[in-house]
Protein backbone atom coordinates (compact mmCIF):
# COMPACT_ATOMS: atom_id res chain seq x y z
CA UNK A 1 0.00 0.00 0.00
CA UNK A 2 1.06 2.97 -1.04
CA UNK A 3 2.07 5.91 1.41
CA UNK A 4 -0.08 8.73 0.85
CA UNK A 5 1.96 11.56 3.34
CA UNK A 6 5.14 11.09 0.29
CA UNK A 7 5.18 13.05 -2.83
CA UNK A 8 4.63 11.07 -6.33
CA UNK A 9 8.14 11.30 -8.34
CA UNK A 10 8.34 14.34 -10.87
CA UNK A 11 10.47 14.29 -13.52
CA UNK A 12 12.43 17.51 -13.60
CA UNK A 13 12.51 17.59 -17.46
CA UNK A 14 8.21 16.94 -17.76
CA UNK A 15 7.62 20.06 -15.81
CA UNK A 16 6.65 23.04 -18.33
CA UNK A 17 5.56 26.46 -16.32
CA UNK A 18 3.05 26.60 -19.31
CA UNK A 19 1.23 23.74 -18.56
CA UNK A 20 -1.77 24.30 -17.08
CA UNK A 21 -4.41 21.70 -16.47
CA UNK A 22 -8.03 23.00 -17.68
CA UNK A 23 -9.45 23.89 -14.90
CA UNK A 24 -12.98 25.70 -14.59
CA UNK A 25 -12.54 28.02 -11.91
CA UNK A 26 -10.02 30.21 -13.53
CA UNK A 27 -11.96 30.54 -16.68
CA UNK A 28 -15.01 32.13 -14.97
CA UNK A 29 -13.03 33.75 -13.21
CA UNK A 30 -10.88 35.41 -16.11
CA UNK A 31 -14.24 35.74 -18.02
CA UNK A 32 -15.82 37.59 -14.91
CA UNK A 33 -12.75 39.85 -14.68
CA UNK A 34 -12.72 40.64 -18.46
CA UNK A 35 -16.59 41.22 -18.62
CA UNK A 36 -16.79 43.50 -15.71
CA UNK A 37 -13.78 45.34 -17.25
CA UNK A 38 -15.74 46.10 -20.75
CA UNK A 39 -18.32 47.46 -18.41
CA UNK A 40 -16.61 49.57 -17.00
CA UNK A 41 -14.68 50.73 -19.85
CA UNK A 42 -18.04 51.35 -21.89
CA UNK A 43 -19.26 53.41 -19.06
CA UNK A 44 -16.26 55.32 -18.36
CA UNK A 45 -15.64 55.87 -22.17
CA UNK A 46 -15.25 59.67 -21.82
CA UNK A 47 -12.26 59.83 -19.47
CA UNK A 48 -9.38 58.14 -20.40
CA UNK A 49 -7.36 57.68 -17.27
CA UNK A 50 -10.21 55.74 -16.29
CA UNK A 51 -10.25 53.49 -19.06
CA UNK A 52 -5.92 53.32 -18.32
CA UNK A 53 -6.74 52.43 -15.03
CA UNK A 54 -9.18 49.87 -15.53
CA UNK A 55 -6.95 48.08 -18.41
CA UNK A 56 -3.41 48.28 -15.78
CA UNK A 57 -5.55 46.94 -13.13
CA UNK A 58 -7.10 43.77 -15.91
CA UNK A 59 -3.24 43.58 -16.82
CA UNK A 60 -1.83 43.14 -13.91
CA UNK A 61 -4.48 41.02 -12.21
CA UNK A 62 -3.75 38.39 -15.44
CA UNK A 63 -0.19 38.61 -14.30
CA UNK A 64 -0.38 38.53 -10.73
CA UNK A 65 -2.25 35.25 -12.07
CA UNK A 66 -0.26 33.86 -13.93
CA UNK A 67 3.05 34.68 -11.52
CA UNK A 68 1.36 33.18 -8.74
CA UNK A 69 0.60 29.59 -10.30
CA UNK A 70 4.58 29.83 -11.16
CA UNK A 71 5.12 30.68 -7.07
CA UNK A 72 2.95 27.72 -6.02
CA UNK A 73 4.32 25.44 -8.62
CA UNK A 74 8.22 25.92 -8.80
CA UNK A 75 9.99 23.98 -11.51
CA UNK A 76 12.23 21.32 -9.48
CA UNK A 77 15.84 23.26 -8.95
CA UNK A 78 14.80 26.70 -10.51
CA UNK A 79 16.64 29.69 -10.01
CA UNK A 80 13.77 31.86 -10.48
CA UNK A 81 12.61 31.56 -7.07
CA UNK A 82 13.97 35.17 -6.06
CA UNK A 83 12.61 36.89 -9.51
CA UNK A 84 9.39 35.17 -9.10
CA UNK A 85 8.55 36.65 -5.29
CA UNK A 86 9.74 40.10 -6.67
CA UNK A 87 7.22 39.98 -9.19
CA UNK A 88 4.30 38.80 -6.61
CA UNK A 89 5.44 41.63 -4.23
CA UNK A 90 5.28 44.40 -7.29
CA UNK A 91 2.15 43.19 -9.05
CA UNK A 92 0.41 42.97 -5.42
CA UNK A 93 1.52 46.10 -4.27
CA UNK A 94 0.60 47.98 -7.29
CA UNK A 95 -3.20 46.70 -7.48
CA UNK A 96 -2.93 47.34 -4.12
CA UNK A 97 -1.74 51.09 -4.45
CA UNK A 98 -3.89 51.44 -7.32
CA UNK A 99 -7.35 50.55 -5.27
CA UNK A 100 -6.60 52.37 -2.27
CA UNK A 101 -5.38 55.98 -3.45
CA UNK A 102 -8.88 56.92 -5.53
CA UNK A 103 -10.60 55.88 -2.27
CA UNK A 104 -8.84 58.03 -0.21
CA UNK A 105 -9.92 61.38 -2.59
CA UNK A 106 -13.70 60.35 -1.81
CA UNK A 107 -13.81 59.14 1.85
CA UNK A 108 -13.32 61.44 5.57
CA UNK A 109 -9.51 61.78 6.08
CA UNK A 110 -9.57 59.51 9.22
CA UNK A 111 -11.19 56.28 6.98
CA UNK A 112 -8.56 57.32 4.05
CA UNK A 113 -5.98 57.42 6.46
CA UNK A 114 -7.06 54.02 8.18
CA UNK A 115 -7.24 52.73 4.23
CA UNK A 116 -4.12 53.43 3.34
CA UNK A 117 -2.16 52.19 6.80
CA UNK A 118 -4.24 49.14 5.99
CA UNK A 119 -2.66 49.33 2.35
CA UNK A 120 0.51 49.82 3.68
CA UNK A 121 0.66 46.81 6.17
CA UNK A 122 -0.72 44.45 3.70
CA UNK A 123 2.29 45.39 1.41
CA UNK A 124 4.89 45.17 4.13
CA UNK A 125 2.86 41.72 4.99
CA UNK A 126 3.43 40.09 1.49
CA UNK A 127 6.63 41.45 1.43
CA UNK A 128 7.73 39.61 4.42
CA UNK A 129 6.13 36.68 3.57
CA UNK A 130 7.60 36.60 0.15
CA UNK A 131 11.32 37.30 1.38
CA UNK A 132 11.10 34.29 3.45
Amino acid sequence: MENPTTAPDVNPADHNLLDFTFAWLPLVGLTFLSFNSCIAIYQSWDDAWSIVSILVSLIDGVLLAFVLHIFECPPPDSSLKGKVNAAVWFLATMLTIMFSYPNGAVVPPAIAITAWSMAVAAILAVRWRVKR
